[in-house]
């Protein structure tokens, strides 16, 4: 399947993965699919004027099929394929989740800053050391083309790979009046040779008048 769970232009669902009203992950969702092009859940814009909007994912474990596999995510936001972007999907939250075995755990791409607050908060991105099939093969997260948004509190972790060059958080084009709080980005290696090594942090295309506001983040061990 291309995803367990499409929000396909669907507005004011939430769901929520914890059975008791608190923060416990109850509920998992995976995607055991290894073929690229594949996501366990996906929030989708249909036409410009018909994005996903006000939708709340929380409090679960999601999994992709494969971290070795490019274009495989655990939570995406865009368009109407897979990695393309989306028009209008705002007011959005993931928050909570535990989210491994992804080459991206979280990708959420707009259309020239149409993406309006954004809140990716509290999310666990990783697997414990020596769980090697489920570490994220990539990015933890990616986010471009929004505006009034908040990446804070996420902790991404052990994102290990001689393939590519690792990332913890990646912010690209027209990212603007977003903070970039108390995220704790740890081992972030690339175990090839050449290239970049791992990078904690990544600001890429982003205006010098964007109003970013990073601050309380802590990173470390970024090698390569």
């Amino acid at each position: 399947a291309s995803s367990i769970i499409k929000l396909n232009g669907a507005d004011f669902i939430t769901i929520d993965g914890s059975n008791n009203g608190t923060t416990s992950r109850n509920l998992t969702i995976s995607n055991t699919s290894t073929s690229a092009t594949t996501a366990a859940i996906w929030l989708a814009s249909v036409s410009p004027t018909n994005g996903a909007t006000y939708n709340t994912i929380k409090n679960c474990n999601v999994l992709a099929g494969s971290n070795s596999t490019l274009t495989t995510y655990g939570i995406i936001i865009g368009g109407a394929t897979i990695g393309s972007a989306g028009t209008n999907n705002d007011n959005n939250t993931i928050q909570n989740n535990d989210i491994s075995k992804a080459y991206v755990g979280i990708l959420a791409t707009g259309t020239t800053g149409d993406m309006d607050t954004l809140n990716i908060i509290g999310n666990s991105i990783g697997a414990t050391t020596g769980n090697t099939s489920s570490y994220i093969g990539f990015k933890g997260i990616e986010v471009s083309n929004t505006t009034n948004s908040n990446i804070s509190q996420n902790t991404i972790y052990n994102i290990i790979t001689s393939v590519t060059n690792p990332i913890g958080l990646s912010l690209l084009s027209n990212v603007t009046n977003t903070s970039i709080a108390k995220n704790n980005i740890t081992n972030i290696q690339y175990t090839g040779s050449g290239g970049y090594g791992g990078r904690g942090l990544v600001l890429n295309g982003v205006s010098a008048a964007a109003n970013i506001n990073i601050n309380n983040n802590v990173i470390s061990g970024i090698f390569g």
